[in-house]
């Protein structure tokens, strides 16, 4: 059995960030249909959105067990002049 521990889940958070450096440099912009596999390629916000999604359980698994969280998120969004809110 693992122990949870800081050491823990910053070589966690090292592995997905490598994980996700390497898979989207596979991964193209826009989705394509391969004809082999009957399915759609991954595009690169396909990998963000999981790799995001990754990071936020290792910070849920953190604060539960009271450590540090390994990604800070920023909350706020930046608006853009003209856009609607």
């Amino acid at each position: 059995m693992t122990k949870i521990d800081q050491a823990w889940l910053q070589a966690e958070y090292d592995k997905i960030l490598v994980e996700y450096y390497d898979d989207t440099k596979k991964a193209p912009m826009r989705s394509k249909y391969n004809r082999l596999t009957g399915s759609y390629a991954s595009t690169k916000n396909d990998v963000t959105k999981a790799v995001i999604a990754n990071v936020k359980v290792l910070n849920m698994i953190a604060e539960s067990k009271g450590l540090n969280a390994v990604h800070d998120f920023e909350e706020e969004q930046a608006t853009l002049p003209g856009k609607a809110k």
